[in-house]
């Protein structure tokens, strides 16, 4: 198995969480872990990889509660210069799609819940793994949490 440099685990608690913490330092990997405390208690969603699944890695992102905990989200970060975004716009409410289709708000509610409590942040493999405690410290922060 070859080492990669940095690592993201998400659901770091439990004994399956620690396990492949445990494995990843042992190769020698730098381990940045997300517990899913504040998952449970509703406070956000985080990513889950299906099984059988390879995730592209271009993207780590965070889904809160609603769009204004993700937009207070948001703005902490942002005060400690990390860039966060919103990401992405439904394609049904895409001015195309409204003018060429005919869409409207409100015809994909989940599509549209989930954009409006989706927070992108910057984690991704090749960055430096100083940065990523950065990223992972901040969101901690504004959870009122720290860090295992």
């Amino acid at each position: 198995m070859t080492s990669p440099r940095c690592v993201l685990i998400t659901g770091a608690t439990g004994g399956v969480g620690r396990f492949a913490i445990q494995l990843a330092r042992e190769s020698g990997a730098h381990v940045t872990a997300l517990v899913r405390d504040a998952a449970a208690s509703g406070e956000l969603i985080v990513p889950s990889i299906p099984d059988g699944c390879e995730p592209a890695y271009h993207i780590y992102y965070l889904r809160f509660a609603s769009g204004a905990a993700r937009d207070a989200a948001a703005a902490f970060v942002r005060a400690r210069g990390i860039e966060a975004s919103s990401h992405f716009v439904p394609l049904h409410l895409s001015s195309y799609a409204q003018r060429e289709l005919g869409t409207r708000p409100g015809e994909c509610p989940i599509t549209e819940r989930a954009a409006n409590t989706l927070l992108r942040l910057p984690l991704y493999p090749s960055l430096a793994a100083a940065d990523q405690d950065l990223v992972v410290d901040a969101v901690f922060a504004f959870l009122g949490h720290r860090r295992a």
